[in-house]
């Protein structure tokens, strides 16, 4: 539920023994929790919902993430033996299987069971890390273990963010000041926050025990604080003194300096009320200490309490002599978020903006009669201006009017108030769809507000700001959200979409092309902004920095036509185009210029200036088409997989997609720092799904039977195989043949021809030595060990170091005796270098030959070492021996490698896949994921088994719009002997196996 912005809670307990129960008791949070709760109740607006079977789960979890039910964090306790239809047996399964959709849901889950030891099952079912607890015996039905009972609160107290004030505003006359506020805007003043100094400030006054408070106290706030904010604070430290005398206490609020406001307490229907209290706000600036003097005056001839608001600052100094004097006291300060505090600043827009599009969705609708999907409410920056968006995120210059929670929620309510009929047709139709909103339909948060501020001047610098952001961070999806966005995405209107529910990590968007070009239209709008603002970026000629870079994407967006460039015949000057730039050192090309320009037939180098010198002269050309070499298979297998990935079978489906994604996306540090786990699931995927699939086309390839009373068949191996280690050393021993014979290459790289011929010219000149080239290999090695052994780190270390060896008369490297060639074409035939013969004049040459040699062996066969799959399968294997399930603790150059092998190895795997769908008679699906740069030849003599040979180790089975492939025997105490494929961290057995 990643995104959302909670104001009430609900504990979801599934338990069949609550059908047995009559009733629930009256005191039920006490019950569950203990004496706190039914404070925790009333500021959370807490919830308890039974469920009592497998399908009763089923359907709360449904609604319970629903867009209806936006807002509601949920907290899930589950028995795990219930049944599966109201009134039959219950059973573990049903336990099991309910905890795996709560699980997909994303939902925090405990387990409490009458089972004292579950550890074998949830440890096979990937469930182990969920806690567990067991049933105390002599507890009432409804009360839960302590321990237990202290992780749901704390799982409600950290994630539930803002609390109702509306029974707060009930306590108290209905003709009081804050009454009246709360009906200006009831929405923006219903909810306080309650994170970071908001929830400190509530609890202080929560858990302060009932006393009277002074006849004259103080509260001190911010001058930035609006009246609104003010009110709703005091209700919380009033609260306690309101229950005592409910609806009686008129609470009165002005300015000191408001002469109507003093005419009324100074009224005899106000001074003589002892039900009356009366909150005076004093500035300084325009409340003298004398004004303020006859002010505690006044106020200790009323009968009813004073409160005096002060500001929080130096001005208030004026007043500490008079406070002394009187002996008022200080009780607190209001909550604020500092200036300059970014983080605080940020989690308070992204809360108040999320809590207030809930709110607004679920009264009425956005767009109209129909509410908007989870994806937009959960991701409220979807339906921002971007220029807006980063105005409110503003910590230091931060606009008066636009400080507070209060001010923030009113503002986007307006913002939503003010939309044309159009708008919100616009609006409606693109979330409906899970499109992008059109940015001249995106809310506009703040800006009349921020018109008026005293800040105003410094809307250019925002705009900017936000460019700059923007360009950083949403090339092909705003803010980078895709993954985030498309857990809620959704063709059924307001439902979530749990995608996990049926390809686990399949988050790739339905209209991901139509967001690309969204987010470059939101670009052009956002730089026509910028233009209005800056005239000079037009013709700004800086060099460098962040406004002259912005100047380059002006220009190539403005050569591009703008918008007219998403057009399908858009009339582009590629002439004026190619004289500029993209500043790929600071901004990634959006992918909606990329992906059209490679349509067009143009590719543009993310290059730094005077890359294109490299291919000038020979070593930077070889080095340029080794590196163009490199992308191409980046881009040709990651693109390949991309566009298959929906027809493979299920389990493959999910980790080909995400794992060529996250790799296209740039989002392989992103996501292994922030979402390992996920990452590891998809991972353990392809070892679990991949492995015993490798050893079945192994076993049919070389000729071994599947099935039989050998020890060797197939069957009798994998039915009793106890690990994938097992498996990959069967694979590790056929490796040669495989790679040798099976499994054939055939790419068309870019380059190979050149790099063959400057490899054949530098062999030529590695063996002019003759005998003498084992001295050249003895040297090689010593240097090698020398620059690893040194510790160098530094160009100036390198260059004391190379000094060192050209003096050393033991190494030789400047030693032309011996070594030099006059006529290198006779002696090696005809050469390019013939009549250059010095770079053959010493030791030292030959040596630097060999070392571009081996560069160059280097990369003609890099892609011919891992191309059939073992590697990547046995390195994942390494990883998991140490932590199972759970994601290894290793840093991420070890995963880029990782990643590196699963790019050189997909061709090979699904090329060995593909043959296993042809085997099984299935020509269609293998023909569509069959790769054409590997192809799987058959041995001379081969007899293909039958499919009734097959189908005793390996099962080719629709499920619902795809297919699975179940192998028998994937590791595991539950599924040995069994039909099964994994699809992320989760096993599917074949059920009538």
């Amino acid at each position: 539920m990643n995104g959302q912005t909670y104001s009430r809670g609900v504990l979801l307990w599934i338990d069949d023994r609550f059908l047995r129960l009559e009733e629930r008791p009256e005191e039920l949070w006490g019950e569950l929790f203990g004496e706190e709760s039914p404070r925790l109740f009333r500021l959370m607006d807490l919830n308890l919902q039974l469920a009592v079977s497998f399908d009763d789960a089923l359907q709360a979890v449904e609604r319970l993430t629903s867009a209806e039910a936006a807002g509601t964090y949920v907290v899930c306790i589950v028995d795990l033996k219930i049944p599966r239809r109201r009134g039959e047996e219950d059973q573990t399964r049903y336990g099991v299987d309910v905890a795996r959709e709560i699980r997909r849901r994303n939902l925090p889950m405990f387990f409490l069971s009458s089972n004292s030891d579950a550890t074998s099952i949830l440890n096979e079912e990937n469930l182990g890390t969920v806690p567990y607890y067991v049933k105390q015996k002599g507890q009432g039905p409804w009360r839960l273990p302590e321990d237990l009972a202290r992780m749901v609160l704390s799982e409600f107290r950290n994630n539930v963010s803002w609390i109702s004030l509306d029974d707060m505003v009930a306590t108290i006359h209905e003709e009081s000041r804050i009454v009246a506020t709360s009906r200006q805007c009831p929405e923006a003043f219903r909810y306080f926050p309650f994170f970071g100094p908001f929830s400190d400030f509530v609890w202080r006054w929560e858990s302060r025990e009932r006393s009277d408070l002074p006849h004259l106290f103080v509260v001190k706030a911010t001058v930035d604080h609006c009246d609104a904010f003010i009110q709703q604070a005091l209700l919380l430290i009033l609260y306690q003194h309101f229950t005592l005398f409910p609806q009686v206490i008129r609470v009165h609020y002005g300015l000191a300096d408001d002469g109507n406001y003093l005419d009324l307490l100074a009224a005899d229907h106000v001074r003589e009320d002892n039900n009356a209290l009366s909150v005076v706000r004093a500035r300084p600036e325009s409340t003298p200490p004398e004004i303020f003097k006859h002010l505690i005056d006044t106020a200790n001839e009323r009968a009813g309490k004073t409160i005096f608001v002060l500001p929080n600052d130096e001005s208030c100094d004026r007043y500490s002599e008079l406070l002394h004097e009187y002996r008022i006291q200080v009780v607190d300060e209001l909550p604020q978020i500092r200036l300059g505090d970014a983080a605080a600043r940020s989690e308070l827009i992204n809360r108040a903006c999320g809590l207030m599009l809930q709110r607004r969705n679920q009264n009425s609708g956005l767009g109209g009669e129909l509410p908007l999907p989870m994806g937009y409410l959960a991701q409220p920056q979807l339906l921002i201006n971007p220029i807006h968006w980063t105005v409110l995120h503003e910590a230091k210059d931060v606009a008066r009017a636009l400080s507070d929670p209060y001010e923030i929620s009113k503002e986007l309510l307006d913002a939503v108030a003010n939309l044309s009929a159009e708008q919100r047709r616009a609006i409606r139709a693109a979330a409906l769809a899970c499109k992008p909103v059109p940015y001249e339909h995106l809310l506009r948060v703040g800006e009349a507000t921020l018109r008026r501020s005293d800040v105003a001047g410094r809307l250019p610098d925002w705009i900017e700001q936000a460019l700059d952001e923007w360009l950083n961070t949403s090339w092909h999806f705003p803010y980078g959200l895709s993954k985030q966005f498309a857990q809620y995405e959704s063709s059924d209107i307001g439902k979530l979409r749990d995608a996990a529910a049926e390809e686990r990590g399949a988050w790739r968007c339905q209209h991901w092309e139509e967001w690309e070009d969204g987010c470059l239209r939101t670009l052009v709008g956002m730089l026509g902004e910028y233009r209005d603002r800056r005239p000079e970026v037009e013709t700004l000629a800086a060099e460098s920095g962040r406004r002259a870079d912005l100047a380059r994407v002006f220009r190539f967006v403005r050569s591009l036509g703008g918008n007219d460039f998403l057009e399908e015949h858009a009339d582009i000057d590629w002439e004026e185009l190619e004289s500029l730039r993209w500043p790929h050192h600071r901004y990634p090309m959006p992918a909606a210029i990329n992906g059209r320009l490679k349509r067009y037939g143009r590719y543009l180098w993310i290059q730094p200036e005077g890359l294109d010198l490299a291919s000038a002269l020979p070593t930077g050309r070889i080095r340029y088409r080794t590196l163009a070499g490199i992308v191409e298979q980046y881009s040709s297998v990651l693109s390949w997989g991309t566009e298959i990935a929906d027809r493979l079978p299920k389990g493959w489906q999910s980790s080909v997609r995400y794992l060529t994604e996250v790799i296209r996306g740039h989002r392989v540090a992103y996501e292994w720092e922030h979402d390992r786990q996920e990452m590891w699931w998809m991972l353990l995927g392809l070892l679990r799904n991949g492995a015993p699939l490798m050893y079945v086309v192994d076993q049919v390839l070389r000729g071994q039977p599947l099935d039989g009373e050998s020890k060797d068949c197939a069957r009798s191996f994998l039915s009793g195989v106890k690990g994938y280690g097992m498996i990959l050393g069967k694979l590790r021993g056929s490796l040669g043949t495989r790679l040798g014979t099976y499994l054939v290459p055939r790419w068309n790289t870019t380059g190979v021809a050149d790099h063959l011929e400057a490899l054949r010219q530098a062999s030529a000149l590695a063996r002019i030595p003759g005998e003498r080239s084992s001295e050249l290999y003895d040297t090689l090695l010593d240097l090698l060990t020398r620059v690893g052994g040194a510790g160098v780190d530094s160009v100036e270390q390198l260059a004391s170091l190379w000094r060192a060896w050209m003096s050393d008369e033991a190494l030789g490297l400047a030693k032309g005796d011996g070594w030099f060639v006059k006529d290198l074409g006779k002696a090696k035939g005809p050469h390019p270098h013939a009549v250059i013969a010095s770079l053959c004049g010493t030791k030292g040459d030959y040596l630097w030959h060999i070392l571009d040699a081996f560069a160059l062996l280097t990369h003609v066969t890099h892609r011919f070492r891992y191309f059939d799959g073992y590697h990547f399968l046995a390195t994942l294997n390494d990883l998991r021996v140490t932590t199972k399930d759970t994601a290894p603790q290793v840093k991420l150059p070890v995963i880029e490698t990782v990643l590196e092998l699963f790019v050189a190895s997909l061709e090979g795997l699904i090329a060995q896949l593909s043959w296993c769908l042809e085997l099984h008679g299935d020509n269609d699906r293998a023909r569509v994921v069959a790769p054409a740069g590997v192809v799987l030849e058959r041995p001379e003599g081969f007899r293909a088994p039958s499919r009734e040979e097959l189908q005793k180790v390996q099962r080719v089975v629709d499920a619902g719009e795809g297919f699975a492939v179940y192998t028998l025997g994937i590791p595991g105490a539950r599924q040995a002997n069994r039909f099964c494929y994994h699809d992320g961290g989760f096993v599917q057995r074949l059920e009538d196996d």
